[in-house]
């Protein structure tokens, strides 16, 4: 393999954030994924003496690179309708210049075309040369003169994902739920989520009052209005915010959030996560069972074990002991609850992880499918009689969610053994709390319950609960 070329970031403006945006795609070029890149590189906005103008740099470099991103299938065919050159053989810098020129041009009503072209052009010749900066001003000329027609693509291309992940998902989920599921990952970005600790929900009015006068705007979730609030930041930094440093709030997925709630954990219960990090649910499991409960959060990586430790410090909680372990291994200790929130392919959030969409490595997930099938059969024995176990994942497909559930129903070992509990069933027995009617209609699936846009205004994600007989 030949050695990566660096980035060229001669005259590079870190107060531009084109020039941002511009070099993030690059980095992704190079390999990177785009969740580690951007945690990696806007830690800087946690800097106490980041600006307000600096905030909002970042921010809409941020806009712009995930927009890119997003649908850089269509970018590169249209480079390859108007470009004399194939966007393939394009000088990765200049393609990238020219990938968020023609994102910004044709998928936000925002830009203006006279700015992008400038802009793009003036970018590409501080970066390259200036036989480069005139090659880009002639392609975004001819996007001008004659813009390209989407509709006379492949479908692949207009929803935006490698030609096979769209067969895996038409095949999945059928032509018609694919390529609705797609199309809304492609809509508005999702409302940043945070879930509300049981010593933000304690003094709620202070912790809306807090959140309130440090610039954020706060409205509650639509599946789980009493849990979740949906943020809108301005020019303020997540990790400044008091309510996040004081453990009030939590940053977690919507529907990542419902697992547990419907469980409900009882009061000095016994939970073990066997995949835990970044420990969203079992800190959620903690909360439920009190200090008289007992959470074991597993992991198989250090890095992700120091994870879960920070976030236990923040929240204050003392009843989460974490353990490193390897969740397709036998484990010792038997449990009330269960949690298998287990590795999958991701498609649930191509929102915030857009490369999935190019990234399709159909072995690579055959081989999550078998990883998925032995930790869910190692996580079934380690169920008290009685117990719950929590088999989910942060994807919509069949293979990984209601399918491993009925393989793992038929296998011998577990058959009369386990069944499996409709989530509204669990809703319905939910001590003080009602949930919105759209919530319920969600959960009335029997096969488990797959939230999935555009029928849920949030991320994609599989739950499914395995009532361990009790004799």
């Amino acid at each position: 393999m030949s050695k990566r070329k660096p980035l060229n970031l001669k005259q590079f403006r870190p107060d531009n954030s084109r020039d941002q945006a511009w070099y993030w795609l690059g980095r992704m070029e190079q390999g990177a994924w785009s969740n580690r890149l951007l945690s990696a590189e806007l830690k800087e906005q946690g800097d106490l003496h980041s600006s307000a103008e600096t905030l909002r740099i970042k921010q809409q470099a941020e806009a712009w690179f995930y927009l890119t991103l997003s649908h850089q299938p269509a970018c590169d065919w249209m480079l390859d309708q108007l470009s004399q050159r194939p966007a393939a053989k394009l000088d990765p810098g200049l393609k990238n210049a020219l990938r968020l020129a023609l994102a910004r041009l044709h998928f936000d009503p925002a830009a203006k075309a006279y700015a992008e072209i400038y802009e793009t052009v003036e970018l590409v010749k501080r970066q390259l040369n200036p036989g480069a900066a005139a090659y880009a001003n002639a392609v975004l000329r001819a996007y001008q003169r004659r813009t390209p027609d989407l509709s006379q693509a492949g479908p692949w291309i207009q929803l935006n994902v490698s030609p096979a992940l769209y067969a895996d998902l038409t095949e999945q989920l059928g032509v018609e739920p694919a390529t609705a599921f797609l199309t809304q990952t492609l809509a508005e970005p999702l409302p940043l989520c945070a879930r509300l600790t049981k010593r933000g929900k304690a003094n709620l009015a202070a912790t809306l009052a807090g959140l309130k006068q440090e610039g954020v705007a706060a409205s509650p979730a639509a599946l789980l209005p009493d849990d979740v609030l949906y943020l809108k930041l301005g020019p303020a930094s997540l990790t400044n915010l008091t309510a996040f440093k004081e453990g009030l709030i939590y940053l977690q997925g919507e529907a990542s959030t419902l697992p547990v709630i419907l469980a409900a954990p009882q009061p000095a219960a016994s939970i073990l996560d066997v995949c835990a990090a970044p420990g969203g649910k079992a800190m959620q499991a903690a909360e439920a069972a009190g200090p008289q409960g007992r959470v074991v959060a597993r992991d198989l990586k250090p890095h992700k074990l120091a994870l879960i430790k920070a976030n236990l410090r923040r929240l204050g909680l003392k009843n989460v002991e974490v353990a490193g372990a390897d969740a397709t291994k036998p484990s010792a200790g038997s449990f009330d609850y269960v949690i298998a929130d287990v590795p999958c392919s991701g498609l649930g959030l191509l929102w915030s992880r857009p490369e999935l969409r190019l990234k399709w490595d159909a072995e690579a997930v055959l081989r999550l499918q078998l990883t998925q099938a032995q930790i869910l059969k190692q996580a079934a024995l380690n169920v008290k009689p009685g117990g719950l176990l929590i088999y989910c994942t942060c994807t919509v497909r069949r293979a990984e969610n209601q399918q491993q559930i009925a393989t793992f129903l038929a296998d011998p070992q577990f058959a009369g053994r386990f069944k499996l509990v409709p989530a509204l069933s669990l809703a319905n027995q939910l001590p003080y709390k009602t949930l919105p009617e759209l919530t319920r209609q969600l959960l009335s699936q029997q096969t488990g319950a797959v939230i999935m846009p555009p029928a849920a205004p949030t991320e994609g994600f599989y739950m499914a609960f395995l009532r361990r007989e009790a004799s």
